[in-house]
């Protein structure tokens, strides 16, 4: 017996629309500044499934840049401090 999700869809049916069976075309990674990744991003086609490999690749590269700019703020707001 096929089961169905709280809304009546069956489970067979019932996917994430970023992944598909075949296997997707290679996504550059995403550069710039943030709001350029942002409409790199909106611009990415939605038939075009995006790894979690892709997904985790870019969420590391943007934390490490969020890390670098704290760091930058640190030291400024340290030096403010010292004159």
């Amino acid at each position: 017996m096929a089961t169905t999700d709280r809304l009546g869809v069956p489970d067979r049916e019932r996917r994430n629309p970023l992944m598909t069976d075949s296997t997707p075309a290679p996504v550059d990674d995403l550069a710039g500044t943030a709001d350029e990744r942002i409409r790199q991003l909106a611009l990415l086609d939605a038939s075009n499934a995006l790894t979690a490999e892709w997904l985790r690749r870019q969420l590391d590269s943007a934390l490490a840049a969020w890390a670098d700019d704290e760091t930058v703020l640190d030291i400024e707001a340290d030096s403010h401090v010292d004159f």
